[in-house]
C-alpha cells in the first residue's frame, strides 16, 4: 500500500510540469519555535507523532498534513476517494523530496474511509480533518478508524465548530443553497461524547482557523457577485498573500478569534487500552 517518494512520486513528477508553490503566509507558534502554516489544522506534536509512527490522514485531500509529517522520519499515508487530489498531494511530495526535506517514508491510498484497506490495530497515528460532518453514520466511520489504530495510539479529528457552522447554515438557507454538503451540525461536547462511547480518552481540545470564518458568510451571502463576493474574494487573497508571512498581529487576531467564533474545532484523543468496546 506504500509507494515511496522515489518511485511513484518521481514518475509522476517526470510527466508533470513543475508548477509554484501555492501561496500561504505563515505565523510563529505560540512556544516561538519557528512558523507552521495558518493553513495546519492538526498539531503534529500535540498528537504525539515520533520517529518510526504509523501515521494515516483519512479524507487527506491535497495532504498538508501528510506533507508536513513528511518531515519526520515517520511511516506517512494519506488516504482519499479523490484521484486528483491524490494526484495533487504527490506531486507536492516529490518537490519537499528534491529540496531534501522528505525524511518519512510516504505513500498514498484511494480508498472509502470507511472501508479502510488496513489491518486492525496496525497504525500508531490518525489525522481525519473535516471529514465526520459529510458522512451519514459517523459511528460506523469513527469505529472503523478505531478498528485499524493500536490500543494506546491517538486520533485528531476536527468538525466545523457549532456556532460558525450554525451561521453559515443560516446565511446558506437565507440565499437557498446547500451547506456544503455537510449532513449534520455538531453541537459543542457532541464529538467528545462519540469520541469516549468508542473507546477513546479526549485530552485535548483546540479551536481553529477563525479568519476563514468571515471569508464564508461574505461568501455564501453574496448574490450573483457584487460588493460581498468582492469582498470575500479579497479576504482570501489577504490571507494567502505572502506579504502577511510573520504577521504577529494576525497571529494575535486569530488567537482571539478562535476564542469566540472559530471556523473548527479539534479533538485529540487516545485509544484506550482497557479494551473498552464501543457502544452500539
Amino acid at each position: 500500500m506504500l509507494e515511496s517518494h522515489s518511485s511513484g512520486l518521481r514518475r509522476l513528477a517526470e510527466r508533470t510540469p513543475r508548477r509554484p508553490r501555492l501561496p500561504a503566509y505563515r505565523y510563529q507558534t505560540p512556544d516561538g519555535n519557528g512558523a507552521s502554516s495558518r493553513l495546519d489544522t492538526i498539531d503534529l506534536d500535540l498528537l504525539g507523532l515520533r520517529d518510526g509512527d504509523r501515521l494515516l490522514d483519512v479524507g487527506c485531500g491535497t495532504g498538508r498534513h501528510v506533507i508536513n509529517a513528511c518531515r519526520r522520519r515517520c511511516v506517512a499515508i494519506g488516504l482519499d476517494r479523490d484521484l486528483w487530489e491524490l494526484q495533487a498531494l504527490k506531486f507536492l511530495g516529490f518537490c519537499l523530496g528534491t529540496e531534501g526535506k522528505l525524511r518519512a517514508r510516504a505513500g498514498v491510498a484511494q480508498a472509502d474511509a470507511l472501508h479502510l484497506p488496513f489491518a486492525d490495530a496496525s497504525l500508531d497515528r490518525i489525522i481525519c480533518t473535516e471529514v465526520f460532518e459529510h458522512v451519514p453514520d459517523d459511528a460506523l466511520l469513527l469505529a472503523e478508524l478505531a478498528r485499524v489504530l493500536r490500543p494506546g495510539g491517538s486520533i485528531a479529528v476536527s468538525v466545523p465548530d457549532a456556532l460558525s457552522e450554525w451561521l453559515v447554515w443560516r446565511v446558506a438557507s437565507v440565499q437557498r443553497m446547500p451547506p456544503g454538503e455537510h449532513v449534520r451540525l455538531y453541537r459543542r461536547g457532541q464529538m467528545e461524547r462519540l469520541l469516549r462511547s468508542h473507546g477513546f480518552d479526549v485530552y485535548a481540545r483546540r479551536f481553529r482557523h477563525s479568519l476563514e470564518t468571515p471569508y464564508w458568510l461574505l461568501w455564501l451571502g453574496a448574490q450573483d457577485g457584487g460588493v460581498r463576493r468582492r469582498l470575500s474574494s479579497a479576504w482570501k487573497d489577504f490571507l494567502g498573500d505572502r506579504s502577511a508571512e510573520g504577521s504577529h498581529l494576525l497571529t494575535r487576531v486569530e488567537d482571539l478569534g478562535n476564542r469566540v467564533l472559530p471556523k473548527s474545532a479539534v479533538f485529540y484523543a487516545r485509544k484506550s487500552t482497557r479494551g473498552t468496546a464501543p457502544c452500539e
